[in-house]
């Protein structure tokens, strides 16, 4: 009897042929971590101090800044703040859902689909609405929204704005595919 081992099971695709739906999963997996993690990474890398990591922890806030306007709203994690406020990092959990769920779930995509474009932005234009306005009354100190609901209202307003860029890309995409 003859005995044959598999060294690898994984080939890489031919020119021509499209990589398997988990292959780009994992490179949208991969590209959302930093995000996803870094607002998070930034408090616990300023409490150790050690140096490349303080360096690291800087550069975070610095985008952070630059990104988010309401730095000041921001979640403490062992005496530091987050690098972003619970809205923006709500919005960002939302359009991860988004670039996550809408290549691999075709059924959701086509019910999103077969709505018509007068009510698709009317449904976005009604989730993003509270989501700016929480912004703006926080940012001329008119209203202090816990940060809880602010996670709520950024993670609505995330969705909005990813249903937002595929009504307006996903026509043009879906053009380019039938030329």
């Amino acid at each position: 009897m003859q005995s044959v081992t598999r060294i690898s099971t994984l080939r890489q695709p031919r020119s021509g042929q499209q990589h398997h739906p988990l292959y780009r999963l994992r490179w949208r997996l991969f590209i959302l971590f930093f995000p996803l993690v870094g607002p998070f990474l930034a408090p616990l890398f300023s409490y150790i101090g050690i140096w490349p990591f303080g360096m690291i922890a800087r550069f975070i806030y610095f985008l952070g800044d630059t990104l988010c306007p309401l730095p000041q709203r921001a979640v403490l994690l062992a005496g530091y703040s987050t690098a972003v406020c619970p809205l923006c990092y709500g919005a960002l959990l939302g359009l991860a859902v988004i670039v996550l769920s809408f290549p691999f779930r075709p059924r959701m995509r086509q019910r999103w689909e077969d709505l018509s474009w007068p009510f698709q932005l009317l449904l976005i234009i009604s989730v993003l609405i509270p989501w700016l306005s929480d912004y703006v009354l926080n940012k001329a100190g008119w209203a202090f929204t816990p940060q809880w609901a602010m996670y709520l209202l950024g993670i609505a307003g995330g969705l909005a704005v990813g249903l937002l860029a595929y009504f307006v890309l996903g026509k043009e995409v879906a053009c380019r595919q039938t030329i």
